[in-house]
């Protein structure tokens, strides 16, 4: 049986290029497209008005790390993947995390957000010791194995005229101008390579980034130019890119075109009661068809959880799934207090286990 990617909340001339790819990318995605990540847990952090809840610490990671009996003894490893990115909130200097054209978030909160994600005992740091102890259980045979980690990329939002000094020229940078808002992406990568090399995280392995924003915005007419040129510099620098669009968002299905190396697609699901199992269906559906991983969100509620793990597993797999199936990206739900789930406006849910 093919493996499928897992994420938790889950060509010839004469053919246009649109087709080649559409081509090249059915079917569901499988690990080898990010260097063998395949069950990736969203981490979040950088939740400002809990900043508790947004700092996991090496307890908090054991579990996720590891795979343990119900004895309680661990057997194996479990998540191999685990993306950081922020929670969906308002920042200390009144802007929004995620593209808000009323409220752009400015130079010192990403510095904020990247502090949060390497913060001494939490976040990624946590996670190198909580790995390091998992390994030194399982024995020998796992010296070296390493969890990989992903990235974020925050979004430089096109209203901002006074986001901050990036080089030092003592000039504020402008987002009406598409070059600092190129350069603000670019400033982002680097300060996360930087920190993340520095940190000699010796258990982990950093595979690529993440683009924050889970819609194209069509409106704006620097968008392409924004999504490609960050796909094109984390490329240069050798990682991997990947993409989790909510469901039925802008440009979904153009992902390849965009130049990530992998989509996810969010069902949605857990969101919205009235939503019925038909959507996690066609959610799978449009994920093998357009060559994409899909998302399982998981909440308090069990009902709605298993429903989607069972669903998306069974799919995916062509099989009911067993305890750990492989199969999508996991994004929980309890510790930030909203997540972007489509649209401008985010809906009540929350971010991690």
């Amino acid at each position: 049986m093919k493996r499928t990617i897992s994420l938790l909340l889950a060509l010839a001339f004469c053919l246009p290029l649109s087709a080649l790819r559409a081509e090249a990318a059915s079917g569901y995605a499988l690990p080898e497209r990010l260097d063998g990540c395949e069950n990736i847990f969203l981490s979040y952090t950088f939740n400002c008005s809990n900043w508790s809840s947004g700092r996991r610490t090496k307890a908090g990671y054991k579990p996720l790390v590891g795979y343990y009996d119900t004895e309680g003894t661990l057997r194996d490893t479990f998540f191999d993947t685990f993306l950081f990115l922020p929670c969906v909130t308002s920042t200390p200097s009144g802007g929004k995390t995620y593209r808000d054209n009323e409220n752009p978030a400015n130079l010192s909160d990403w510095r904020m957000f990247i502090d949060d994600v390497f913060l001494d005992g939490y976040n990624i740091d946590a996670l190198n010791e909580a790995v390091g102890e998992m390994k030194a259980t399982l024995g020998a045979s796992y010296t070296d194995y390493k969890a990989r980690v992903f990235l974020s990329c925050m979004y430089p939002v096109k209203t901002q005229t006074q986001f901050g000094d990036l080089n030092g020229d003592g000039v504020s940078e402008d987002f009406t101008r598409l070059a600092d808002r190129l350069a603000a992406i670019e400033w982002m990568l680097d300060e996360q390579l930087d920190r993340f090399e520095a940190g000699g995280y010796e258990h982990l392995e950093l595979v690529g980034f993440y683009w924050f924003e889970e819609d194209f915005a069509g409106g704006d007419p620097h968008e392409l130019e924004l999504v490609t040129h960050f796909n094109d510099y984390a490329h240069e620098a050798g990682l991997k890119t990947i993409w989790i669009p909510y469901n039925g968002a802008q440009g979904y299905d153009r992902w390849a075109e965009f130049g990530f190396d992998v989509a996810c697609y969010q069902p949605n699901y857990m969101f919205n009661a009235n939503t019925t199992e038909s959507l996690l269906t066609y959610t799978c559906k449009a994920a093998e068809r357009l060559g994409m991983c899909v998302e399982i969100e998981a909440s308090s509620n069990p009902r709605n959880t298993t429903t989607a793990i069972w669903i998306i597993c069974g799919s995916a797999a062509r099989w009911a799934p067993a305890t750990r199936s492989r199969c999508t990206t996991t994004r929980a739900s309890t510790a930030c207090s909203t997540t972007r789930t489509a649209r401008t406006t985010p809906s009540s849910a929350g971010c991690t286990i």
